[in-house]
């Protein structure tokens, strides 16, 4: 193989290379430094509008919060939007039989995290190695609650999983309002809702990267078969 053909090819790998590069993600936050009422069961609500999304309606969402202060184990949340509704946090430690479960929930104060499907479940975080940050706040990422069952439910309803995850949005389109709410359920401690954003990520359908691919692939062939022709017709 001769140089100018090794160059071909390499330019042909580059170009089909460029067509797996994952698709932009959009960010959206809102900065509220807000307190949550506490022990109040009516809570806090919050919104995000998206508009002239056209990346389509099969997406990855990603939610990132920021509460500060109070007891972690009295906060209910949820994020709402179209006919979705998904439990983000119901009085986590809350249960009966699981390990480390606590009447009142865990007692950590704040939280700075991301809720992600496929991650650990936040309601038992304190027994998936968890870390905190400088003021306490509970890190990393997450998956949400998923527990759609009145935060004054007996502790034994907690203990089974939740039933919902982010997932429930992949198929609706996300342009409009997305409403996420607050409550403290149980005097005694203020939580503040410092802020939280919403990522969102399109996701191709599998057969139309297949389908893209195979045409990236055949230009990248019919590229290499037009430059090597031309050299040969020259020599």
């Amino acid at each position: 193989m001769t140089f100018p053909q090794r160059k071909v090819i390499l330019r042909a790998l580059l170009l089909c290379s460029l067509a797996t590069l994952p698709l932009r993600a959009a960010l959206y936050s809102n900065y509220v430094n807000t307190a949550i009422p506490d022990g109040n069961l009516s809570g806090l609500n919050d919104v995000i509008n998206v508009s002239g999304w056209t990346g389509g309606n099969d997406l990855e969402v990603k939610l990132n919060i920021d509460v500060s202060g109070g007891w972690n184990g009295d906060l209910y949340a949820y994020i709402t939007h179209g006919d979705g509704f998904v439990v983000l946090l119901n009085r986590t430690g809350r249960g009966l039989t699981t390990s480390g479960s606590t009447s009142f929930g865990y007692s950590d104060t704040g939280l700075n995290i991301t809720f992600a499907t496929g991650g650990s479940d936040v309601h038992w975080y304190q027994n998936n190695s968890p870390s905190y940050n400088g003021s306490g706040q509970l890190t990393g990422t997450w998956d949400v609650d998923g527990r759609s069952i009145s935060p004054l439910s007996s502790r034994a309803s907690f203990d089974a999983n939740g039933s919902t995850n982010l997932m429930a949005f992949n198929g609706t389109d996300p342009n409009g309002n997305w409403t996420i709410f607050f409550a403290d359920v149980v005097s005694g401690q203020q939580a503040t809702l410092k802020g939280w954003s919403l990522e969102l990520t399109p996701v191709p359908e599998p057969v139309n990267v297949a389908l893209g691919l195979f045409g990236v692939a055949l230009g990248c062939v019919g590229l290499c078969r037009r430059r090597w022709s031309r050299r040969v017709g020259h020599t």
